[in-house]
Parts: structure tokens; sequence; C-alpha cells
């Protein structure tokens, strides 16, 4: 995504001097709420807005004169990202929600109807399909809800580029594209301390980590830190509305907000959604693109480190905020003995030491369900601790009692001398659509090892899953997907081969979420029928 910025440049032509007493030159309007970039030079623009801004606050019943005087506004309280915690605000100051509050306030607050757009009886949501401008109303139109439903009131976070510099992905554009000199979001806190904020006309299937929320609007979070330039974030208070209010202090702008919605972006959004090719009637009424299965998604997160010669290193991917981890996987070499594969809360970990001679690089990821059903879970259940002594095999197996198995893992023995692990031939479900995971390894060193299995279990949901595979080809690799994409999900993946055979599984991970990979050495000079991969297809009714 490329940051674009739109220098507004006037073309100045010279005319004699009577015809320029005759002729007035047109006023430039000065929105100074707008999120586009203003139309007029930036000082002009500052200072009309910090005036009007003023007359405003008097005329609101804000605080007295001096009080007013000694409270920076938004935009000139801008900091670095890590500099967010040392101004006026601070996440101290931001409330805690639960979980649970934060999951259910973002889906009520996206799906409350409860305007009307003149000459249309029909209630409306918060006009999240016109991203051009109205963050701040809609921000301030959250804080209303979730204060009415006896939540502690979100602060408000900015994020500002001087040019128009904020672009982000949209599909309620022609272009697919979005910018703006600036957006405001509500922002909670988690009970993990993660400052969460809730905006979905950026996100409307779940709340963001607030990095992650800045960076759909930039290549790079440092962006953000070119201060002097124009850019930045400013953590304000709950009633802070655009960036010419105080950071503290600021009038309630309630009732304006309402109005603003109901007069300016209720009938934008409308009209854009038409000039869309889209039917008003329909997506923004009853069927909004978020409805049904519309967030029926994964997305993937990843993990790396660097593993010296000799050393032996665990590596974690953990999911965001607002989804569920199924499943994962991992990417070495072959000189990595992988001791462990398998998911820790909502991330996954894999282990593995390097018994190369120089430094590798181990990479992991975690599949995670976007926005499950409430109360939606895993349940991860340990199977039984096998010892295989030197030059058996053994099997350790993990079953589902409730739910669906949605994929599996692994933690076996990582010797130190010599260091390396068990020829694991089996790491997948027992049949196509069962509900136990097995574990099977071949002990090909000298000393007793262990192996056990784990199951990953997907509970309070009526999704059903499959297991698809692919065979191993002269390259040394299988890759397989599901049947009916998009209905169809790739949560997860496993491996199988013979147990006499000398492979070795240095990759098994997911092709974005496609499809699900496993390479193996040495490569089978015409391919291995018997060698698979395999991809767990998550399904909704």
């Amino acid at each position: 995504m490329k940051r674009v910025n739109h220098l507004l440049l006037g073309l100045c032509l010279l005319a004699p001097a009577a015809a320029d007493a005759a002729t007035a030159a047109p006023t430039a309007t000065i929105d100074c709420r707008s999120a586009k970039a203003p139309t007029v030079d930036w000082d002009t623009f500052m200072n009309t807005c910090r005036a009007r801004a003023a007359a405003e606050r008097t005329q609101l019943g804000g605080a007295g004169a001096k009080a007013l005087a000694a409270v920076a506004n938004v935009f000139d309280s801008r900091t670095t990202i890590a500099g967010v915690n040392n101004g006026t605000v601070t996440w101290n100051n931001v409330p805690t929600w639960s979980d649970a509050d934060i999951m259910a306030q973002f889906a009520a607050t996206r799906d409350a109807r409860y305007m009307t757009m003149s000459g249309d009886p029909r209630l409306r949501r918060l006009s999240w399909q016109y991203p051009d401008n109205g963050c701040f109303a809609r921000a301030e139109q959250v804080n209303v809800q979730v204060t009415q439903a006896g939540k502690a009131t979100p602060y408000k976070l900015f994020a500002f580029s001087k040019y128009q510099g904020l672009v982000a992905h949209t599909t309620n554009t022609d272009s697919g594209v979005i910018g703006w000199w600036y957006h405001v979001v509500p922002v909670v806190k988690n009970t993990a301390g993660q400052a969460i904020v809730l905006d979905a006309a950026l996100s409307p299937c779940r709340p963001l980590f607030w990095r992650d929320w800045l960076a759909l609007m930039a290549n790079d979070l440092a962006f953000y830190d070119d201060v002097a330039g124009g850019n930045g974030v400013t953590l304000a208070a709950p009633t802070a509305y655009d960036p010419f209010s105080l950071v503290t202090g600021e009038p309630s702008h309630s009732t304006q907000s309402l109005n603003e919605q109901t007069g300016q972006f209720l009938p934008l959004e409308w009209q854009r959604q038409t000039d869309l090719g889209r039917d008003p009637n329909v997506v923004l009424l009853n069927s909004p693109p978020w409805s049904g299965y519309g967030c029926w998604l994964t997305t993937l997160a990843g993990g790396s480190a660097n593993v010296a010669p000799g050393a032996n290193t665990t590596v974690t991917a953990t999911c965001p905020f607002g989804t569920l981890a199924v499943g994962g996987g991992f990417t070495g070499s072959t000189d990595f003995a992988i001791s462990k594969n398998a998911m820790n809360g909502k991330a996954w970990q894999v282990t593995g030491r390097n018994n190369g001679s120089s430094t590798q690089t181990l990479f992991t990821q975690v599949s995670c369900l976007i926005s499950p059903p409430t109360g939606a879970s895993i349940a991860s259940i340990q199977g039984n601790v096998v010892n295989v002594t030197a030059n058996s095999n053994g099997t350790s197996t993990a079953t589902c009692s409730s739910g669906t198995l949605v994929s599996g893992g692994f933690t076996t023995t990582l010797g130190s001398s010599p260091a390396t692990v068990m020829r694991l031939y089996n790491n997948n479900r027992t049949t196509s659509t069962g509900n136990t995971w097995q574990v099977s390894a071949q002990n090909t060193t000298s000393a007793s090892k262990s192996v056990t299995s784990f199951a990953y279990c997907l509970q309070g949901t009526s999704y059903t899953t499959n297991q698809a595979s692919g065979t191993l080809t002269s390259g040394g690799f299988a890759s397989t997907g599901c049947s009916s994409p998009p209905t169809q999900l790739i949560v997860g993946g496993g491996i199988a081969f013979p147990r006499t055979t000398n492979y070795t599984v240095w990759d098994a991970s997911f092709i974005r979420q496609s499809g699900y990979l496993v390479q193996m050495a040495p490569a089978p000079a015409n391919g291995d029928a018997n060698a698979k991969g395999f991809a767990e297809c998550l399904s909704h009714p």
C-alpha cells in the first residue's frame, strides 16, 4: 500500500488590473472537521479552525477562558507512537473492559439502527460504509451508545498526516482506497492491558489492537514519528471531537454528532452505495456486508527467530485480539530437529534445535478464526505420553469428546547427545472426518524417547471439519487445499508417510489462507504416493 500525499497547488494567472477590480475572487469553504485535506493553505486553515473551535466551546458551555488557554488542542498534542503514554492523557486514563464486553459492544455499536435520514423513516446504522468523512461523529456516537449501555466511556485515539497521507484499503470507494489527513476512533483496554480500538469503518469484523489499526493506514509505523512533518498520534479524553478539540475538558458533542450523522453522512452513504452499483436498501438496512457469514475468514500471524548452531529455540506466533487460534505450522530447514509443534493458548509454538553449522531462521505460523460465534472456544486435549524405546515405534492419540477436531500438534523428546528427535511419520487425524489426532514416531536414536499428541477441539459452534490430502511430488513437496473455498477455511494441516521411509519434514505451513504446504527431504525421484500432506478444512452450515 503506497502512502499518497496530496499537495494542493494553485495556478496563479496574471490579469489586467481593471479585470482584477471587476472580478471578486471566490472564497474557499473551510470545513474544520472534514478528514479530507483542506482546500486552503495550511496556516489559514489552522488559524481559522482554532478560532472557530474556541467560539464553539463558548457556545457549548466549555471551561472558563483561563482554563481553555491552558489546555492544548488534539492536533497540537501530536506525538510519536512511543510518546503516546507521555502526554496529558495516558493509557492509565483509558478504561478497561472485559474481553467479552469489548466484543459485545463492538458488535452492538456496529449494528445498532437508531437514526433516520430525512424523508425516510427506516432506521439506519452509523455511516460505516461511507469512510470518506464523519469518523468524528461516528466515534462520538459510539461513546454515547456504550455509555448508555452502562460501560465506562472510551477515550479517543487520533492519527494524523498533514497532507492526507493516511491511506487505507476499503471496499466502499470505487478506487479501493481512502485517504485522510486525520482519523479518530474510540479506544479501551482489554484485560491484558492492551489498547483496543473500535472502528467498524476500517475493520467491520473485529476490534483491533491500536498498533494494528495504525498499520492499516501507513506502510510503516515509523511514519507516525514524523511529528515535525505533521504526522503523529494523540490520545485524548472521551469528549474530544475533532483535531481542534481540547485534549481534555472539551464540551460534549453528542447532539451535534447525531445531527451530523443524520443530516450529512447518512445521505452520503446512501449515494455512495448507489454509485458503487449496490442496493442501499439491502446493504444499509437488513443485510450489511458483515452479516451472516460475511466475516467468515481466517488471518495468519507469524513469528521467527534466528537460531545459532547448536542452539535450541522456541518461536511463538500469537493471534490478534478478537480471534481464535485454530491451527499452526512451521518452516525451517533439514538441519532443525523439531521437538514441539503445538498450540499454547492463543498462540502456536515451535521448538527446534539447529544441528547445522551456521545460523538459520525458524518460522512459525498460527491460523486465527475471525469473528467466531459468541461462546466459541478451543479445548486443548492432551493425548497419552508414549515412551518409545530405541529402534521401535509408538503412537499417541488425543480425541475430542465434544466439539469438532480442527487441528492437532505434538511434543517429543529432544536428545542432547546426539541432539536428534524421533522420525515422526504421522501427524494427522486418524480418518478424514474423525475426531482423533494421532502422532506416530519411529525411534531411530540410541536412547528411549517420548511423544505426546494434542487435539484441538472447536466448541460452541455448529461448524464441521474434514481432511483434504495431496501426495509428495518429485520436487519434495505436497500441497493441498479445501475443495469449496471460500465456504471452507483451511485451519490446520498435517503429514503422513511410511514408517520405514527416511523423510525429514522441514516445512508444514499455510500458503496464505488458500492452501497447506508440506516439504520433505530427500525428495523422491518419482514422487511418493504414500507420502502425504493434509489440510484441515472448516465448514459452516
